[in-house]
């Protein structure tokens, strides 16, 4: 399955997914969709991060689950029409975010880059993206640098002043550093002359 019909089956099924409204249905589809995900990832050796990454994810939804069942008339009162909107959140946020992590598994910068190779796509639009995607790695790499670094240094985070103090300047450097890099990376793609209209997106990454 080619990058553009993984794309599209993922940006089509998020919004069928949205306009389900039986929860039944997306119960099950939530449980088929989960058992496969975790399947996959067992498979691979990666049920931890799997597991982990749905841990993440939904501390959102544990929010979502405090504050919409109760509503506020003349005291609190738990909303059996809250209660229904969260758990039909739940589902299509959690069914939605699992299709397309299933759908574009490995898909990488580049195959977003040459999905954006198309008439219809605007050139400023494609120069942002491909700036973007270098920009996001400089912040990557810079701040595996800054935390290798402090770790070297005998830095242990916890909830103290020093901790806040040296936080903040991590903070500080990573945003210069990376800017900097940033800067760089723009002239040079500009001293070799890249036309965002056509970009050979190949060229590009190897780049």
């Amino acid at each position: 399955m080619n990058a553009a019909l993984r794309f599209s089956l993922a940006f089509f099924s998020a919004f069928a997914l949205s306009a389900v409204e039986n929860v039944k249905i997306l119960t099950a589809l939530f449980i088929f969709i989960l058992l496969f995900f975790l399947g996959l990832h067992f498979r691979h050796r990666q049920l931890q991060q799997a597991i982990r990454f749905l841990l993440i994810f939904n501390i959102f939804t544990f929010f979502i689950w405090l504050t919409l069942p109760w509503k506020w008339q003349d005291g609190w009162h738990y909303s059996a029409e809250g209660q229904q909107l969260a758990l039909l959140l739940s589902l299509k946020m959690n069914l939605i975010t699992l299709c397309i992590r299933l759908l574009l598994h490995r898909f990488n910068e580049l195959d977003l880059l040459t999905l954006l190779q198309h008439p219809f796509v605007p050139p400023k639009f494609v120069r942002l993206a491909l700036l973007s995607v270098r920009y996001i790695k400089i912040f990557a790499e810079t701040d595996r640098t800054l935390s290798t670094a402090m770790r070297a240094r005998g830095f242990r985070a916890g909830f103290n002043r020093r901790t806040f103090y040296v936080t903040a300047q991590r903070v500080a450097l990573l945003l210069i550093h990376a800017m900097n890099k940033a800067e760089i990376v723009d002239m040079a793609l500009r001293a070799r002359g890249v036309n965002y209209q056509k970009i050979n997106v190949h060229k590009e990454h190897q780049g």
